[in-house]
């Protein structure tokens, strides 16, 4: 069963219809990853699946019942949520900031602990340190990190929360490739645990390390499937516009301009 589904999903963004007619699934130990041009939907699907956005028809899915009936401290459990260049506390310690994320509805409510107090969080907390190679600077302050390091961090407070889907949107923005690599080997490690991860992505290349993909164009699913059957030609000079070349570089897909 999928954890989330978007069923004839509509969005409007004011007057703008965002998303339309959207069909979705992302399941536990998957890594899907949503790609398409500026302004086709993307963010907006995403935080409608979250049920951050007022959806005009359609409905979302959560663990088999619909998103609208499902409690709000249920969906804060299941779901976990790291969004376009969330802002970190400057003056907080990694640890404590990690900590936030055992929050229940940190992202839904904003409501969040100062610390981890039980064993159990203690070791949540020392877990996602671990997992995302954050423990070495653990006692640091957020403001002495780098752009990839504050990412890091900002991963670990949402896996801090032990959801069964996480959702990012566009977590390798501003990132350089080799911080933006090490970002998805993370996330590859988590869905190897069994973690659903849902990530908004720019980059093409990267897009291709994912299981499925969808591709959005004017608020619409253009294509979606296995990175191979999605990442063609044919769908990206429809969806982009440009000719390209997708090639095989060692075992994997590179997307190229024509």
């Amino acid at each position: 069963m999928s954890v989330l589904e978007a069923r004839a999903l509509h969005v409007r963004a004011g007057s703008w219809p965002a998303v339309r007619g959207v069909d979705a699934r992302f399941e536990a130990g998957q890594l899907t990853a949503i790609i398409g041009p500026n302004g086709a939907g993307k963010s907006t699907l995403m935080r409608a699946l979250l049920g951050l956005e007022l959806t005009e028809r359609g409905e979302v899915w959560l663990d088999g019942r619909p998103l609208a009936r499902t409690p709000r401290r249920e969906r804060a459990r299941q779901l976990a949520y790291l969004a376009q260049g969330e802002p970190l506390p400057e003056q907080a310690r990694v640890r404590d900031v990690v900590a936030l994320g055992r929050g229940a509805g940190g992202w839904l409510w904003g409501l969040v602990p100062l610390a981890a107090d039980t064993p159990q969080d203690e070791q949540a907390v020392l877990e996602a340190l671990r997992r995302t190679d954050t423990l070495q600077f653990a006692e640091r302050e957020v403001r002495q990190l780098s752009g990839g390091e504050r990412q890091r961090v900002a991963l670990a407070r949402a896996l801090c929360a032990e959801p069964r889907l996480l959702l990012l949107d566009e977590p390798t923005n501003h990132l350089d490739l080799s911080y933006g690599l090490e970002l998805l080997h993370t996330l590859r490690q988590e869905v190897e645990r069994g973690l659903g991860v849902v990530a908004v992505l720019h980059d093409l290349s990267l897009a291709a390390r994912a299981d499925r993909l969808y591709l959005l164009h004017h608020g619409e699913v253009l294509a979606s499937g296995p990175p191979e059957q999605v990442l063609t030609p044919e769908h990206l000079h429809a969806a982009y516009g440009v000719q390209v070349e997708v090639l095989q570089h060692r075992g994997r897909l590179v997307v190229l301009p024509g």
